[in-house]
C-alpha cells in the first residue's frame, strides 16, 4: 500500500473515530427532557436548580420491576437529599397521580414526576430498553452511571456521595 493511502486511511479513520467520540459525549449528556407534572404544569431540563447532581428515573407504574424498585427506592431517599430527582413515564395523567399518590411524592422538594406522553422523546434519546431505568448526572449534567433493570441503589448513593 502506498504511502498516500495509508495517510488517506489514516485521515478517514481519524475523523470517523473522532466522530464517535463526539456522539458518545452527546449522548453523554443529561437530554433535554419536557414532562407534564401531575399538576398539569409543564417542567423541563432547564427548570433544575443548579449546581446539583441530577438522577433521572424512567418508569412505569405499571411494571412489577419498577414498584419494586421504587419500594426499595424511597426508603433510602434521604441519601439522594443533595440531588434533583426526576421520575419520567410515559403513562397517562391518572396512573402517574395514583402513583405519587402512592409514595406520597409531593412530600419530596427535590423530586420531579412527569409524563412525557405521548411523546417517547427521552426514551428514545437514552435508547431505553428496559425498565426501570435510571442515570446519575453531575451537576454539569454529564452522565456519570446508567443502569437498566436491575439498579444496585447502593452503589448510586456511593457514586452521589463521591460527587460532592
Amino acid at each position: 500500500m502506498s504511502l498516500k493511502i495509508r495517510y488517506a486511511l489514516f485521515i478517514v479513520l481519524s475523523l470517523l473515530w473522532m466522530g464517535s467520540i463526539s456522539l458518545h459525549a452527546e449522548q453523554a449528556k443529561m437530554p433535554p427532557f419536557r414532562i407534564t407534572q401531575t399538576n398539569g404544569h409543564v417542567f423541563n431540563a432547564k427548570d433544575l436548580p443548579g449546581g446539583k447532581p441530577t438522577i433521572l428515573i424512567y418508569f412505569s407504574p405499571d411494571c412489577g420491576e419498577c414498584l419494586e424498585f421504587m419500594d426499595s427506592f424511597f426508603p433510602k431517599i434521604h441519601h439522594f437529599d443533595t440531588a434533583n430527582i426526576v421520575m419520567i413515564n410515559a403513562m397517562s395523567m391518572q396512573e402517574m397521580i395514583a402513583f405519587a399518590d402512592r409514595y406520597n411524592v409531593k412530600q419530596y422538594s427535590n423530586v420531579v414526576v412527569g409524563t412525557e406522553a405521548p411523546r417517547l422523546t427521552i426514551w428514545n434519546y437514552l435508547q431505553i430498553s428496559a425498565l426501570p431505568y435510571l442515570a446519575l448526572y453531575d451537576k454539569d449534567g454529564n452522565e456519570v452511571c446508567s443502569y437498566q433493570q436491575s439498579i444496585p441503589l447502593d452503589d448510586v448513593i456511593t457514586l452521589l456521595k463521591r460527587l460532592k
